[in-house]
């Protein structure tokens, strides 16, 4: 979190406004960009345009129902697989529900604008639909698209699976409509 913060005003001292920002995670990548956003509204340090997530990490405490649903679908974080470290992430057991740790348990109100993508069959599915849900009854504009069968971060498949292509496709186009691109 620290180099995140550190990174993110370094672009502000280099005369970038946060509106020239866009930051875009996956996995505990995901949830640490949410994490910043949520530090920088906290202190009032000017947000970025816009968070992209794919299969953002976002509820260490595990608690989404999709950690039990999706247990024998998912096949980077399901049964059998070396479970995610949580404490090494969090520091300690009472860091687990802190929004910089875990975003799904923050508050969203004057946030900025939310890109989030997830598979279906990820454990952590339910991570994303929470913090989507909750930025949006907060009244910010959230993005987020569900991709039926897929498993944690498929986006790295990249051209391999269609629902990759696809989830790039719609990322590339949604930071080039931001920032007033057009594909040639």
């Amino acid at each position: 979190m620290e180099d995140a913060i550190e990174s993110y005003q370094l672009l502000l001292s280099k005369g970038y406004h946060g509106d020239q920002i866009i930051v875009v995670g996956d996995s505990a990548g995901g949830g640490l960009a949410l994490a910043l956003g949520l530090y920088l509204r906290d202190n009032h340090i000017i947000l970025p345009r816009a968070i992209i997530t794919m299969s953002a990490w976002t509820d260490l405490a595990a608690e989404g129902e999709s950690y039990i649903r999706n247990q024998y679908l998912d096949p980077l974080l399901g049964h059998g697989t070396e479970p995610l470290d949580v404490l090494a992430y969090a520091g300690t057991k009472e860091m687990i529900k802190h929004p910089y740790v875990s975003p799904a348990y923050g508050e969203y109100h004057n946030f900025t604008t939310l890109m989030m993508h997830v598979g279906t069959d990820e454990v952590l599915e339910s991570d994303t639909l929470t913090v989507a849900k909750k930025a949006a009854n907060a009244g910010n504009e959230v993005s987020m698209t569900l991709y039926r069968g897929m498993f944690h971060v498929f986006q790295l498949a990249f051209n391999l699976i269609p629902e990759a292509k696809k989830s790039w496709k719609i990322i590339s186009e949604y930071i080039q409509s931001q920032f007033g691109c057009e594909r040639p």
